[in-house]
């Protein structure tokens, strides 16, 4: 537990990775996201497929809705990419549209 608020001050950047490790500093986010992989092992459960279908994101965000899920994979009908809406505060949504 003394570890896990270590590591949420070090997010948030009121102390230093020297802090937790003692010894070595890491400079750049990889090395923080390597010692964090570390400490925490991380492990996938369940991989998941499924038909990305063509739709827009007003579509896209109705299909969640029917879900019950807070973000939702398709394929944008206008750009034919990928992309991905997701629930926000106050009743509104998100749209992330990856950069390839």
């Amino acid at each position: 537990k003394a570890l896990e608020i270590q590591i949420s001050s070090l997010i948030a950047g009121s102390i230093h990775i020297c802090d937790i490790v003692g010894y070595q500093s890491f400079s750049s986010p990889a090395g923080i996201c390597r010692l964090i992989q570390d400490i925490y092992v991380i492990k996938i459960i369940r991989t998941k497929r499924f038909a990305v279908k063509p739709m827009d994101p007003e579509e896209a965000c109705v299909q969640m809705e029917l879900l019950g899920h807070s973000f939702f994979v398709f394929r944008n009908a206008i750009t034919d990419e990928v992309n991905v809406v997701y629930k926000r505060k106050a009743n509104t949504y998100g749209l992330i549209e990856p950069e390839f």
